[in-house]
């Protein structure tokens, strides 16, 4: 009966990935023609415009500055974006987390302190998250994912002192998924 209800999932996932795959390549293809129509539309910049000074004085003197207002909403709006990431991405980590859970151990029951330990692991998605948000390098965003993922070993260590785990069973698992 379980291989029953494994096919269905695997059905499920690989007609997900081929709809969402043609329904992408659809999207894309209406959005060229639509960009390229709307780039046509427009006149093309003439030649005998006048040349702007680069000099600062004469240039600040035509300049419009950007409105203190706009600069504070999207402060705020970029705030709400990186709120977003982070909900979603611990939402996806709950559900992964109760899902391992439930597979890995059926018989026992689910416990705060489990489900909150395996969240924190698979947290870590959003810092790669936030670091694409942020333009960070891929150095910065390596970096700061092992640095994470450290102090999520060392926490599951220090929350689990008196049982038999150990820092390299732990890794293995970790980087073993």
């Amino acid at each position: 009966m379980n291989s029953y209800y494994d096919g269905q999932i695997a059905f499920a996932l690989i007609s997900a990935l081929i709809l969402a795959s043609l329904a992408g390549l659809i999207i894309a293809h209406r959005y060229n023609k639509k960009i390229l129509s709307f780039m046509q539309l427009g006149e093309s910049p003439k030649d005998d415009a006048e040349q702007v000074s680069l000099d600062p004085e004469q240039q600040h003197s035509f300049s419009n500055p950007i409105p203190f207002s706009l600069c504070k909403q999207n402060k705020k709006a970029i705030w709400r974006y990186r709120a977003v990431i982070i909900l979603i991405g611990l939402i996806l980590s709950f559900f992964i987390a109760l899902f391992n859970l439930e597979s890995a151990t059926p018989d026992e029951s689910l416990t705060l302190r489990k489900t909150s330990q395996l969240l924190l692991a698979y947290a870590w998605p959003i810092i790669p998250s936030i670091g694409l948000l942020e333009r960070w390098s891929s150095l910065k965003i390596i970096v700061l994912s092992l640095a994470y993922t450290m102090f999520v070993v060392i926490l599951i260590v220090l929350l689990n002192l008196g049982q038999a785990i150990t820092l390299i069973g732990i890794m293995t698992w970790l980087f073993g998924e």
